[in-house]
């Protein structure tokens, strides 16, 4: 894959999520108002990470002992085109060498 596919943050992030490999649950819900995350926080067990980049805001952490994320992706529906191709690229690709992975995560 060609850096120019991707585009990445100098701490080898995903550009619009700000997130790197290992900081997305396998379990995601998405919202669309960045405000409705912040309803989730009372029922979570525990939260490992809470980020925020434009319109995407993320909570990563446990809910009854099930590790989940919660991302908000705003309210334009060209941002869920965004939102699905950097989360299946935090899952599917290497992202020190773009290098696509042997095994896929079916999202």
């Amino acid at each position: 894959m060609r850096s120019s596919e991707l585009i990445l943050n100098a701490d080898l992030s995903v550009y619009h999520l700000a997130l790197g490999t290992g900081e997305v649950a396998p379990q995601v819900i998405t919202v669309g108002d960045p405000e409705r995350l912040e309803m989730f926080v009372p029922y979570m067990d525990h939260i490992t990470l809470k980020r925020q980049k434009r319109e995407f805001h993320t909570l990563t952490g446990t809910y009854l002992g099930m590790p989940l994320t919660i991302i908000s992706t705003g309210i334009v529906t060209y941002n869920k085109d965004i939102f699905f191709t950097e989360i299946d690229a935090l899952f599917n690709i290497e992202l020190e060498t773009l290098r696509i992975r042997d095994t896929m995560t079916s999202l």
